[in-house]
C-alpha cells in the first residue's frame, strides 16, 4: 500500500505552500476512506522533521478539509482578514492577455483564494475577477441577477464559465480580423508594391496638383503685373514701386500726398496742401 501510494499521491515540496499543494492531495486521494485521507498526511508532508510532526498533529482531525486548514495554517501562516482583504484588492493578472486561458484561470482561483481568507461573499469575489477581463461591463449587466450575496460557489464556477466563453468568442472575432489584414497584405516579395490602378490615381492626382499651382501662380504673377507701374527714361524702361490704395479717395497708384482729394488746411479746397495755398480765403477754423 506504501509504495503504491507514494507512486500516486504528490508530496509536500520544498518551498511549496500547502494552500497550492491541498488541491492535489485531496484529488489524488479521492478514492480513499476519509480517514486514510488523514492518516496519510504525515507521510505526504515529509520535507522536514518539523513539517512532518504538523502534519501528524494535523492528522489528529476526523475530515480532511479540517486537517489541512490546521496544517495549512502552521506550514503556511494564518493571514488576518486585514492583510487578505488588502491583497485582495491589490490582485492583478500576472499577464496582460486576458484572452489567453491559463492566464484566466490563475487569476480567478488567485482571487477565489484570497476572497475567501479575506472571508468575502462570491458576488465580491466574482466583481473582482470581472475588473481586468475585457467587456466587464457587460458581462456584469448580462449576469447582474446571479451576482448576489446568496451567490454559491456551484454558481461562481458556472460564472467563469461563462466569461471563458464570452472570451473565447472575443479571440476568435480577434483571430479572423488578424486573418483578414493578412489576405490583403502585399508580398513585396512577389507581388508589385502598388498596385497599377494605384499608380495611375495617383499620377492624376500629382498631375490636377501641377495645373492647381500653375492656376494660382498665374493669378498671382498677373496680379503682381496689375499693380506694377512703368515709366520711360533715355529709351529705357523703369519699373515704378506700387503702391496700395489711398485712405482718401480708395484708389492705387499715389499716397494720401498726391491725393486729388487731399483738403487744405488753409482754404478747405481740394487738390494741394496749405503750404502751397494761393487762396487768401481762410476757411472755418484756419486765417489767412
Amino acid at each position: 500500500m506504501c509504495a503504491a501510494y507514494n507512486l500516486s499521491i504528490p508530496h509536500l515540496k520544498v518551498g511549496q505552500k500547502v494552500s497550492d499543494w491541498r488541491t492535489l492531495y485531496t484529488s489524488a486521494t479521492a478514492l480513499l476512506e476519509e480517514k486514510q485521507k488523514v492518516d496519510f498526511l504525515p507521510v505526504a508532508v515529509d520535507r522536514s522533521t518539523a513539517d512532518q510532526k504538523w502534519a501528524a498533529e494535523a492528522a489528529k482531525h476526523d475530515t480532511l478539509k479540517d486537517a489541512l486548514n490546521e496544517l495549512q495554517i502552521r506550514l503556511d501562516g494564518k493571514k488576518t482578514r486585514f492583510a487578505a482583504m488588502t491583497e485582495f484588492f491589490r490582485l492583478k493578472p500576472r499577464g496582460n492577455k486576458m484572452l489567453n486561458q491559463h492566464t484566466l484561470s490563475t487569476f480567478f482561483f488567485e482571487v477565489l483564494e484570497v476572497g475567501k481568507q479575506a472571508e468575502l461573499t462570491n458576488d465580491v469575489i466574482a466583481m473582482k475577477f470581472l475588473e481586468y477581463i475585457p467587456g466587464a461591463t457587460r458581462l456584469y449587466s448580462d449576469n447582474e441577477k446571479e451576482i448576489i450575496g446568496e451567490m454559491t460557489d456551484p454558481k461562481l464556477i458556472e460564472f467563469f464559465d461563462v466569461v471563458k466563453e464570452r472570451l473565447s468568442k472575443m479571440k476568435d472575432e480577434v483571430l479572423v480580423d488578424t486573418i483578414a489584414e493578412e489576405v490583403f497584405h502585399v508580398n513585396s516579395a512577389s507581388e508589385e508594391r502598388v498596385p497599377r490602378w494605384a499608380e495611375n490615381l495617383q499620377a492624376e492626382v500629382s498631375a490636377l496638383k501641377s495645373s492647381l499651382k500653375n492656376i494660382s501662380s498665374t493669378e498671382s504673377t498677373s496680379d503682381d503685373q496689375n499693380k506694377a507701374f512703368y515709366y520711360k527714361k533715355d529709351g529705357k524702361s523703369y519699373k515704378k514701386k506700387s503702391y496700395g490704395p489711398c485712405s482718401i479717395c480708395k484708389k492705387d497708384n499715389h499716397t494720401e500726398k498726391k491725393c486729388f482729394k487731399r483738403v487744405c488746411e488753409k482754404c478747405g479746397g481740394r487738390g494741394h496742401d496749405a503750404d502751397k495755398c494761393a487762396s487768401r480765403i481762410k476757411n472755418r477754423n484756419g486765417k489767412r
